[in-house]
């Protein structure tokens, strides 16, 4: 069995249909570099065991069945497993703020802040995980809206 971590970002209302179906959810602030707040995402933050990427992904059109709101993007991560190594669109790191270079998020619920760093260019996988060898390096192995937090990112553009 391999560890995937569900992502289903909503419209506001959908927190409320995850509650009464049973999955964990979060609120995020997306905060700009002056920690003001971007937007607020709505979403599923859960980890599921499954045989593979494409049991994962009829396990999850089964919870969007069952979803009435609007669903802005859907996002399933592994941790790094070499045999998706091809197959990943980018690698990410979430972490405690350090420094402030990296985009910043706010979990409402629990109050805490992470950092996120990312990488889309495969060549660079290695050096990425090395980089964040103290903290978790997962794969992103479906993303049906990867520009979503594109706007987040490049506001802390250097």
């Amino acid at each position: 069995m391999e560890t995937f971590e569900i992502h289903i970002t909503g419209s506001k209302g959908i927190n409320e249909q995850l509650d009464r179906l049973g999955i964990k959810n979060i609120i995020i602030d997306l905060l700009k570099p002056n920690y003001r707040v971007l937007r607020t995402e709505f979403m599923s933050s859960f980890v599921s065991k499954h045989t593979n990427l494409d049991e994962c992904k009829k396990y999850v059109d089964s919870i969007l069945a069952n979803l009435s709101c609007e669903i802005i993007r859907v996002k399933i991560e592994t941790p790094y497993y070499e045999h998706y190594k091809d197959q990943c669109l980018y690698l990410e790191s979430h972490f405690r703020p350090f420094n402030l270079e990296y985009p910043i998020s706010r979990n409402i619920k629990s109050f805490k802040d992470l950092e996120t760093d990312r990488t889309y260019n495969k060549s660079q996988y290695e050096a990425f995980r090395k980089k964040w060898k103290r903290a978790d390096v997962e794969m992103c192995l479906y993303d049906t809206f990867v520009a979503e937090d594109k706007d987040w990112f490049d506001l802390y553009q250097k």
